[in-house]
């Protein structure tokens, strides 16, 4: 598409007018010369737009499309503001780090509390020597509800933890699961069994570990074990109760986990 000679050609995409640009348009439509249509075609603008430069001049006039100049007084302002806001931000982060400071540091303990913290300490160590795999929470549960010591259970993991009695993690040690299979279904008696435990609280002994192994087609318990811990010999006894009911079958299938299957 041609050039008009004498006219310039507009992007039609948004620009930034200034305010001689705005002024030299305005005045170009009230001159009369050329219709609001195509002049706002020749700029390519919207005749809104036009309009309300327009009622901006002959309200305001030319300082209507200009921007307010800063002067040296307001940038001096500007200056100083920002010289406050810099030192009432180093003011803020050094009280954070004062206060952090003051948190961190421990008020000396009591000599009664001490001995106090000694004596329970003492029983710990005893514990722990016994039970080395022990977490802070088995050892309140064993003060508490084995020995009767009425203990919090946050003072046994500070004391355990102030003297490294607390059992590290060890990450590589937890159980890798593989993808999911579908969960078998029984149509019949000891087609399948499952396999699990639970804990049980008690008031006056504490944690009682329960190993069941259940029939899946008539929800029976064939089988279980109870214990003051969950191990591999309370699981076993409890599939060995089973096997001695059921001897006479063959051909039995039971599940370790309801999702992984194993034949007898």
């Amino acid at each position: 598409m041609g050039q008009a000679p004498g006219k310039e050609l507009y992007s039609m995409e948004r620009r930034h007018w200034t305010s001689q640009q705005k002024l030299q348009i305005v005045l170009e439509g009230l001159s009369g010369q050329i219709e609001i249509s195509k002049l706002c075609a020749k700029y390519q603008i919207a005749q809104t737009q036009y309009y309300q430069w327009r009622d901006q001049l002959l309200k305001y006039g030319k300082s209507a499309f200009e921007t307010k100049d800063i002067t040296k007084k307001e940038q001096h302002l500007e200056m100083e503001n920002q010289k406050l806001r810099r030192i009432i931000g180093d003011l803020t982060v050094d009280l954070k780090k004062n206060r952090t400071r003051v948190r961190a540091m421990k008020r000396a303990k009591s000599q009664a509390v001490i001995e106090r913290n000694q004596a329970l300490l003492e029983q710990i160590k005893e514990i722990k020597t016994d039970h080395p795999l022990w977490g802070y929470r088995r050892i309140w549960s064993y003060l508490k509800y084995r020995q009767g010591i009425p203990v919090n259970k946050k003072r046994v993991y500070r004391l355990m933890k102030e003297q490294n009695l607390i059992v590290t993690p060890n990450v590589r040690l937890r159980a890798k699961r593989g993808p999911i299979r579908p969960k078998p279904h029984a149509e019949r008696p000891n087609h399948f069994w499952g396999i699990d435990m639970t804990k049980i609280k008690m008031a006056s002994w504490g944690w009682l570990y329960l190993t069941v192994v259940l029939d899946w087609y008539t929800k029976e318990i064939v089988g279980y074990s109870l214990g003051l811990q969950s191990r591999t010999e309370d699981w076993l006894k409890a599939l060995k109760i089973l096997l001695r009911l059921q001897m006479k079958e063959e051909n039995l299938i039971f599940c370790i986990k309801p999702y992984i299957v194993v034949g007898v």
